[in-house]
């Protein structure tokens, strides 16, 4: 069974661990030069109107190997910002390419191409001179281009806030 959409933003998944609400909140999400009116339209949910997705593994239950996913919110558990091990290394927030529900799944990247862009439902936009923005779980930010995020997400260290 798929979960209903949030429609509210204020119910989002990382919105308790904010302070700001409503239409701040809304900014925060959004890439000033992200054209979200262009994101692509799905049956389930809609447009997704956000430019940055949270990464799965913050909700998703510990042994679901990285790559591997569902939309069963049975396999999802609440975590705590204490529990990710070495923060300044864990990717908490990706600027996807096409973000469609929120949502980053470290394995939905691959080939890396010479123009920025990569191939997979979870690649990074390259509208940022060919890099996006990247957050990590203490609260640093980086450029990154696909290429070498297509590196770092195949360290599971990398990707996976959970484990050493």
């Amino acid at each position: 069974m798929t979960p209903a959409p949030i429609s509210n933003i204020n119910d989002s998944a990382i919105a308790p661990y904010l302070t700001a609400r409503d239409e701040k909140l809304r900014e925060i999400f959004r890439c000033p030069s992200d054209e979200v009116e262009g994101h692509e339209k799905r049956a389930t949910y809609g447009r997704y109107a956000y430019s940055y997705s949270l990464n799965e593994r913050v909700t998703i239950i510990d042994g679901i190997p990285i790559g591997n996913s569902t939309d069963a919110n049975n396999l999802w558990q609440d975590r705590k910002i204490t529990q990710v091990r070495r923060n300044s290394e864990k990717m908490m927030l990706i600027e996807e390419a096409n973000p469609r529900d929120g949502r980053w799944l470290a394995g939905g990247v691959s080939n890396p191409k010479p123009d920025g862009s990569a191939d997979g439902d979870d690649a990074l936009t390259n509208r940022h001179i060919k890099q996006a923005n990247v957050a990590f779980f203490d609260t640093h930010i980086e450029r990154i281009g696909n290429k070498d995020f297509v590196t770092l997400v195949n360290e599971k260290r990398r990707a996976d806030p959970f484990v050493e």
